[in-house]
């Protein structure tokens, strides 16, 4: 289409060729189909509308730096090429989803409608999008913005990006310098993270948070494993359930809280502790308490060094448990208090 005016198909169009948008707006409306051409290519300035269906529409691949008005319906790409990227802004309340094929959004899309991702199909997001986020296939985030919570059952990375929110239910995403705000992983799913930050973490599958990564709050631990491994969390590791470790690299925490065992191979250093851990924990590294108060009162067989240094170390809570089985180290600033009834 070359023309400046508004072109509109009503009808089942089979044709297998390119469609081309120039100029002007090409629209579908009603039961209107274009879904066997082989790509929608909307030049900047043209327009493809979809916002007049009946029920949204299917191509196989989009492409061009021109706007998708998408209105209240769904555009659904069935054999996206890899190659073929679309810098445009699709706008409106409705939705994109990538059923076949991997399709490339570069752009800064303002649609507020769901962007769906299905098992066996790919996203590469360079650009953004304004609303949710679900995937089953292949997402990447690279350098790219999700303003909503991405919910991810299938293979996501992100690098560099920024997600509003993850929600990891039972797939493997692999952050790596990216921003994030509160992340949840699911039993059976695996989630990473390096670099970045995090605004919290909650896991019941595996999770690792590595070199680099800040949580600026709490890591909640309620079953399977967590490790710690090069990491900040400025708030409290709760390890309520499963096990946790830290990794040779040690860890810095604000405070250790939870019934959990956990493997010490590094030192976890807790900053500004103000809880109780009765767990305990084993392993060659150590425990250095810097600010704060923590209480244990568990059995702790780590054989590493534990340091007192600008804290306090309380051992027990006024009954019988509560011990560490190593070398203590008190600094000037450090206090190692013993409150055991025997």
């Amino acid at each position: 289409m070359n023309g400046s005016g508004a072109q509109i198909l009503i009808g089942t169009n089979t044709y297998t060729g390119s469609t081309s948008v120039k100029n002007g707006t090409l629209g579908l409306g009603e039961a209107g189909s274009i879904a066997d051409s082989s790509i929608v290519d909307v030049s900047q300035g043209a327009i493809f509308d979809i916002s007049q269906t009946n029920s949204g529409a299917s191509v196989k691949d989009m492409g061009g730096a021109g706007g998708i008005d998408l209105g209240s319906q769904t555009l659904t790409l069935t054999a996206a090429d890899p190659d073929t990227v679309y810098s445009g802004v699709a706008s409106g309340s409705g939705g994109l989803t990538v059923s076949g094929g991997t399709e490339t959004l570069s752009g800064a899309n303002t649609y507020t409608g769901v962007t769906t991702v299905a098992s066996g199909a790919g996203l590469s997001l360079p650009g953004s999008v304004a609303g949710v986020l679900t995937t089953a296939g292949t997402t990447d985030v690279n350098g790219g913005t999700v303003a909503g919570t991405t919910t991810n059952t299938g293979t996501l990375t992100a690098e560099g990006g920024t997600l509003a929110a993850v929600a990891n239910n039972g797939g493997t995403a692999t952050l790596s310098d990216t921003t994030a705000g509160a992340v949840t992983n699911a039993s059976g799913a695996t989630f990473s993270a390096t670099g970045g930050t995090l605004a919290s973490a909650a896991n019941s599958g595996t999770m690792t948070l590595g070199a680099g990564n800040t949580v600026s709050g709490d890591v909640t631990q309620t079953a399977g494993s967590l490790t710690l491994d090069g990491n900040t969390v400025d708030g409290t590791v709760a390890a309520n359930g499963g096990t946790f470790d830290v990794a040779s690299a040690g860890s810095t925490a604000g405070s250790l809280s939870g019934t959990a065992s956990g493997t010490l191979d590094g030192t976890l250093d807790l900053t500004k502790a103000s809880s109780t851990y009765s767990g305990g924990m084993s392993g060659s590294g150590g425990l250095t308490v810097s600010g704060g108060t923590e209480t244990l009162t568990g059995a702790n067989t780590y054989t590493g060094v534990t340091t007192v240094g600008g804290g306090t170390l309380q051992l027990g809570n006024g009954g019988t448990a509560g011990n560490i089985a190593t070398t203590t180290a008190i600094h000037d600033d450090g206090t190692l208090a013993v409150d055991r009834s025997d």
